[in-house]
């Protein structure tokens, strides 16, 4: 026994001077703890293959007086040094099967391992404090929280009681361990080479502090200090305001979930299981804290959910880890701890969206980058979704984790009103106002976030269930239509002039809007359901429908060649919503009339379906009370037709012009005389707008008469000799070609490609293992399955030649 002793004696000296280092040496560290795991093996095998270490342990510990706090430096690495050896022998005892655990449970009784637990975060408290934040105190909390973990959370029942009559060990571990977790959040988030002054903080080590803080034992003094009893609601149930404390803490969570290393190949996956765990799981208690107590919208919700919105692209990844051969697969405890740490955080982002308290919408968005923010957050929720989903399918044979898997995607469905709610945001703070050029990165990032959270979404889109026309379904389509016109008013504040031309990435958007347009509505059967939802709940998603048919079609003027049944669409949503004047129809009308003034091809085939009529007449029969409600837009709305119809006189200037110049286009006397006479009306027209521009009151009325009555006639007589040259079959052709080339820049060509949670960006070449197509060279496909499928249902197979000797003719030029 006096061997065990000198060896003992020899390993504390140690382990005491590495408690008291500031070096980050976690490999020498590592090597101290198997050297620890040794002697403790031979004490085992010297009694039998029993551990006998009551008398040796306790005794060692009593006889030493660093745990009364006295003497603070000798203190700092006594106390270290035991901690770490009580964290080996407990985390081995735990390894042991269940007889040594009892004999080893009934030598370390609770009662005096807790007893002398106390007195640990006693002096460590007295460390943190009074050695102001050494190494040692910062050590010390630690290691005395980790003790406690693995007592807890490896021996069960034994020691919670014993915890819970505990008068300050509770309270003790909170004040130490809250402080340090967030400082570890803040140091872990530097480069390596500036951690060197806090080696102690290791990801380890803020997972193993995040796994106390959310032990049940200390649930009451944890709730104690993020509720402070201050500022108690009238009826008693709590506190008015969530604190500064639970703010703080919600933050240093979401900051350590956001930026936890995933890929620790070095490392045994129940290494990376743990830090995941213990990360989630406090996510979910901050946030479930953070929203039992925000009754009241204040000021910094909008700050709680910009934290939420920055964590949560890391949802997706998080989830890949449990997938079929993933690392964390079968670690089962990661399922339940992610799942609920997940759902937590989209319960409390929604009651930070949309709080009853808000009668005017969501505040939460107030600029373009904040808004690109918003559409990673929300693309990666759907494509969590997607991974949710198959995770249930995957783990039939586990029952519990399958249910904890099915409520997450059962809350994830729900994640659109989250795209509605940050667009919603947006247009309440006039975004399109800002009529100045946005700087270029703010503009990159805002184009693409929201071309990724588009795509996402018509994937998703094109994955509900056939003959579905329910919330959710209404839910997909309306914020799909408003993901849209969010990328049309960025186009309009980052060009002066909406005419300018579309970058690729719009006709991308474009094209795979209207095919999912196409798909889940018209061909699905669901275009009377639409309607009649509407008709009943007189929404503003109509308006959102009608406005982004008019943008795809000033974005890729090709789809309204193509999708004839989406101008009809269009049209008789404007009859529906017609008669309804609100702040939602202007703004219908506004983005209906920019689209057009941007192409001609949208005014020609809203003149021949009849919805420039619609909308004339609407503009026409607006009252002093409409007027004065809408103010000056109106008057910009037919201002905006106005150009509409001059731009159409340009296009038929270009059309006579080729025919002029030997083209083979066709022009006729018809296509001369419209052409003619619109030219006149407008420019008497544009006269009579600006006389009439100093009454406001006045001024839709007058000028949609005068729109309607003269403009309109000979407009639609241009406009029908337009598209009959537009709508050839040659044209038609080329409209073919310029749709697959639109498709060809996604980064699936596929239009109905159900890949939502793939990864990579949304443009050609970005998606991971994406391939071109062997023949054209141009258009990209996440795998056989959608190549195949697009050949064969879809147009690839009609136009990969026309692809193949375009992309020869652009590289010969």
């Amino acid at each position: 026994m006096s061997q065990l002793r000198t060896e003992l004696a020899a390993l504390l000296s140690e382990l005491s001077r590495r408690a008291g280092s500031s070096s980050l040496d976690e490999d020498g560290n590592w090597r101290l703890v198997t050297r620890a795991r040794d002697w403790n093996s031979t004490v085992a095998n010297r009694a039998g293959g029993r551990p006998v270490l009551s008398s040796l342990l306790l005794n060692y510990f009593a006889a030493d007086s660093g745990v009364t706090g006295a003497e603070l430096s000798l203190a700092s690495s006594v106390l270290g040094a035991q901690l770490r050896l009580i964290y080996v022998l407990l985390m081995s005892a735990a390894q042991c099967g269940q007889s040594v655990r009892d004999d080893w449970t009934a030598q370390l009784a609770p009662p005096a391992v807790v007893s002398w637990l106390e007195a640990a975060a006693a002096a460590a408290s007295l460390l943190a404090t009074g050695s102001s934040q050494t190494a040692e105190g910062k050590t010390s909390s630690y290691l005395t929280s980790v003790v406690l973990f693995f007592a807890v959370a490896k021996n069960g029942s034994h020691y919670s009681a014993a915890i819970a009559r505990s008068d300050s060990l509770p309270t003790n571990l909170v004040t130490l361990l809250v402080p340090a977790i967030h400082q570890a959040a803040v140091v872990l988030r530097l480069p390596p080479e500036r951690r060197s002054q806090w080696g102690w903080y290791t990801w380890h080590f803020a997972a193993d502090m995040a796994g106390v803080l959310t032990l049940k034992v200390l649930a009451g003094a944890l709730d104690a200090h993020l509720c402070p009893p201050a500022q108690p609601y009238d009826d008693g149930s709590g506190t008015g305001a969530v604190s500064s404390n639970a703010q703080r803490l919600l933050s240093t969570a979401c900051h350590l979930m956001a930026h936890v290393p995933l890929d620790l190949a070095a490392k045994p996956p129940s290494f990376l299981g743990m830090m995941v765990r213990h990360f989630a799981t406090m996510l979910g208690s901050a946030c479930a804290h953070v929203c039992a107590a925000s009754r009241e919208p204040v000021q910094w919700h909008q700050r709680l959910a910009q934290q939420l919105v920055q964590v949560l692209p890391r949802l997706p990844a998080t989830l890949q880890l449990l997938v079929e051969g993933g690392p964390l697969r079968n670690e089962a405890a990661c399922v339940g701890a992610l799942c609920s740490g997940w759902k937590q955080a989209i319960i409390l982002l929604m009651a930070l969206v949309w709080h009853p308290a808000l009668a005017s919408g969501p505040t939460v968005v107030s600029n373009w980058s904040e808004l690109a923010a918003w559409c990673s957050a929300c693309t990666a929720l759907l494509r969590g979704r997607a991974l949710t989903a198959a995770l249930v399918g995957q783990y039939e044979s586990q029952p519990a984790e399958q249910g904890a898997l099915s409520n997450l995607e059962e809350m994830l469905r729900d994640s659109p009103c989250l795209i509605v709610g940050a667009v919603t945001s947006a247009e309440q703070h006039n975004l399109s106002g800002f009529r100045a050029p946005l700087p270029a990165p703010i503009e990159t990032a805002a184009e693409t976030a929201l071309w990724d959270l588009h795509m996402a979404l018509c994937r998703s889109s094109h994955q509900q269930p056939v003959g579905d026309v329910n919330r959710t379904w209404h839910l997909y389509l309306d914020s799909t239509n408003r993901t849209l016109l969010a990328a049309w008013r960025l186009h309009c504040c980052a060009q002066r002039d909406v005419s300018q031309p579309f970058g690729r990435h719009c006709a991308a958007m474009a094209a795979a809007h209207c095919q999912m347009l196409q798909a889940v509505v018209c061909d699905a059967g669901r275009v009377e359901a639409v309607l009649q939802k509407h008709l009943t709940q007189q929404s503003s998603m109509l308006c959102n429908l009608a406005s982004a048919i008019a943008v795809c079609g000033a974005m890729c003027p090709a789809v309204l060649v193509l999708y004839p049944a989406l101008v009809d669409l269009q049209h008789r949503a404007l009859v529906v919503v017609g008669g309804k004047f609100s702040d939602k129809w202007i703004g219908m009308m506004l983005c209906i009339a920019q689209a057009a003034a941007a192409s001609p091809h949208v005014t020609a085939h809203m003149l021949a379906s009849g919805a420039t009529e619609t909308m004339l007449q609407q503009l026409e029969s607006s009252g002093a009370q409409e007027a004065a409600l809408l103010g000056a837009q109106d008057g910009v709305v037919a201002r905006l037709l106005a150009d509409a119809y001059q731009a159409l006189v340009h296009a038929a200037d270009d059309v006579l012009a080729a025919a002029s110049g030997g083209s083979t286009a066709a022009t006729s006397e018809e296509l001369q005389a419209a052409q003619r006479s619109l030219k006149a009306m407008v420019s008497g027209l544009n006269g009579d707008l600006g006389v009439s521009a100093g009454d406001q009151a006045s001024v839709s009325a007058s000028a949609a008469k005068m729109l309607r009555e003269e403009a309109q006639p000979a407009a639609g007589q241009l406009a029908s000799a337009l598209l009959l040259l537009w709508t050839g079959p040659e044209q038609r052709k080329q409209a073919a070609l310029e749709l697959a080339q639109a498709s060809a820049a996604r980064s699936c060509a596929y239009l109905s490609c159900s890949n939502v949670c793939g990864e990579g960006g949304a443009a050609a070449g970005q998606g991971v293992g994406n391939k071109r197509c062997s023949q054209c060279h141009t258009a990209y496909y996440c795998g056989t399955a959608c190549s195949h499928a697009d050949w064969r249902q879809g147009r690839h197979g009609r136009v990969c030649k026309a692809l193949a000797g375009a992309r020869q003719a652009a590289q010969q030029q």
